[in-house]
């Protein structure tokens, strides 16, 4: 019979002394997979910190738990759960810290859990993870190892961690005070010491969730290889330890004047969508196909770009303020071509009043006429490739287009994209982009290129095709052969007196009879034998024909009584 562990009990420590859960399957503590890959049990007992800061206290939720794998000591055997098994797993007296860090801080940490020699090392600093996601490449040189971190919320939702954003976490008093190289922790801000220990909180855990869930689900990957071969190894990663140091460089300063922004191609458009792209092919490697084009909605950008050494907090986050993502869509032509009319139905009369929507753009060339009717202001659309050469956009072709998540749901009439054949969202914010790009390409290069252009109305004729042709329709079936109908009986007539037939070979004649001659009896034909199994099986062969009686003279028919001659006489006969 289990005992249920109340919240007080929980609280004061555990105190329980029968069970107080049940787990069906054995949960190795072995030294090895602790400390090199993800586990069960490290997913357990990590799982279980972040349930208790939520269910055992009244401080917000946490969005991850890190615990250093030498922190578990024991196997969770299947079974009854007790607190004699639970301290065997959780020796060491470990309490709960509650943290606030930047992203560059968790980075920072995942480092130093995969500082060590892995797997040889005994050293047990390898974190083990609740709402984080990371992947490192245990071959690279130390403080580079980890290729790709993101959080994960309780509703399944994968982001990115953002260096310069902040987060709560859980951890130990040991690693919270510096313990096993976790010193980052050491200078971290902290919230609260709620005094709850890791083995109560696994208690309350396993009372609620019992009998336990188990297993792991892809929170830590290990990649190997040099850096590039391996799509889990990027090239290139986001910087995660430089939010207030320079970063890059910009040589010229980039205008972001709203006016020119809302309508004409301007270098800071340039520089972003160029930047975006990059960002997007180099983050994921072989995960996404190759952008065709980028598509910003000019109202994103929020700030211009000074010609000085650049950091991410106050010069690129400034920029794309609004914490957007990005997001991969497969449209047609006809689409893309629609998107750019939505960009450009704003009126362009008042600078002051310009939309938000107009487009800037890369892998795009367009031009445009701000005084035809609306729907119909594109005068031309190219795709441009990267060697440069311009391909007008083919409305039943399919193009790989990156935009933000804003646009992608339909934001700033942009309802076409809600369309799209194919979203993939990348997570990727737009600053973080940004800042990667900054980072590998300082100093930065940019200018205006014949992107976008303007018409005077009357000056331009319009050559887009802005339509995909309906296929021709299927030619139709032909009809069925028609059945032939037998030809009409012909007209009845008035007939002279009917001649007697001679017999067919095939029949026996018909017996002819006078009005007031009794019907001829027939003699019965021998029992026919029964022909074998046929499809169709063959007349029988005639009777012999009976002695034919003479008939008495036949008196012809008065004329005005004519009659219809009957049928021949079928060959089966009543006796």
């Amino acid at each position: 019979m289990l005992q249920r562990l109340t919240l007080s009990q929980a609280r004061r420590g555990l105190k329980a002394l029968g069970a107080i859960g049940s787990n069906p399957t054995t949960l190795s503590a072995a030294k090895g997979p602790l400390r090199s890959t993800e586990t069960a049990l490290g997913n357990l007992v990590t799982d279980a910190l972040r349930w208790a800061l939520t269910n055992l206290t009244s401080l917000p939720a946490a969005d991850a738990a890190i615990i250093n794998g030498g922190a578990i000591d024991d196997d969770l055997p299947a079974g009854d759960i007790t607190a004699t098994q639970l301290q065997k797993v959780l020796p060491y007296g470990s309490t709960l810290v509650v943290l606030n860090v930047t992203g560059a801080q968790i980075i920072a940490a995942l480092e130093n859990g995969v500082s060590v020699e892995i797997p040889s090392s005994t050293d047990g600093r390898f974190p083990q993870v609740s709402g984080l996601i990371y992947t490192y490449n245990a071959s690279a040189p130390v403080g580079r190892r980890i290729t790709s971190a993101s959080t994960k919320s309780a509703s399944g939702s994968v982001q990115p961690i953002y260096p310069c954003r902040r987060y709560v976490i859980i951890v130990n008093d040991y690693m919270a005070g510096g313990g096993d190289g976790y010193s980052v922790f050491a200078t971290a801000a902290r919230i609260s010491s709620p005094s709850i220990l890791a083995t109560t909180a696994v208690a309350a855990y396993a009372t609620a969730f019992s009998p336990l869930p188990s297993g792991t689900d892809g929170r830590i990957t290990a990649c190997s290889g040099a850096p590039g071969t391996n799509p889990k190894c990027p090239l290139v990663r986001v910087t995660m330890d430089r939010c207030i140091f320079p970063i890059g460089s910009n040589p010229t300063a980039l205008s972001g004047a709203e006016a020119s922004l809302r309508s004409t191609e301007t270098a800071l458009g340039n520089l972003l969508c160029d930047g975006l792209r990059w960002a997007v092919a180099n983050l994921t490697g072989s995960l996404l196909p190759p952008t065709d084009a980028c598509l910003i909605n000019s109202g994103t950008i929020r700030a211009g770009l000074p010609a000085v050494n650049l950091s991410v907090t106050s010069h690129l986050q400034p920029i794309v303020p609004f914490g957007n993502s990005l997001v991969v869509l497969s449209i047609t032509g006809e689409q893309l071509i629609a998107a750019l009319e939505n960009g450009v139905s704003g009126s362009f009369a008042n600078s002051s009043a310009l939309a938000g929507r107009f487009p800037q753009v890369s892998g795009v060339v367009f031009q445009y006429d701000s005084a035809a009717p609306v729907g119909s202001r594109i005068i031309s659309a190219g795709i441009r490739s990267a060697a440069g050469a311009v391909a007008p956009v083919d409305p039943c072709k399919t193009y790989v287009v990156l935009v933000n998540d804003y646009m992608a749901g339909g934001s700033d009439g942009y309802t076409v994209f809600t369309s799209a054949s194919k979203v993939v969202p990348t997570g990727i914010p737009m600053a973080t982009a940004l800042a990667t790009f900054t980072l590998a390409r300082s100093p930065l290069v940019s200018g205006v290129d014949g992107r976008i252009t303007t018409c005077t109305s009357g000056t331009c004729t319009r050559s887009v095709n802005a339509a995909c042709p309906s296929p021709p329709p299927a030619a139709p079936s032909p009809p069925p052969p028609a059945t032939p109908n037998p030809p009409p009986p012909s007209p009845s007539a008035p007939l002279d007196p009917i001649p007697v037939k001679s017999p067919s070979p095939a029949r026996s004649p018909a017996i002819v009879r006078s009005p007031a001659s009794p019907r001829a009896v027939r003699s019965p034909s021998p029992p026919k034998p029964n022909p074998p199994p046929r499809p169709s099986p063959p007349p029988p062969k005639p009777s012999p024909p009976p002695p034919k009686s003479p008939s008495p003279p036949r008196t012809p028919r008065s004329p005005a009584v004519p009659r219809i001659p009957r049928s021949p006489p079928k060959e089966t006969f009543r006796g």
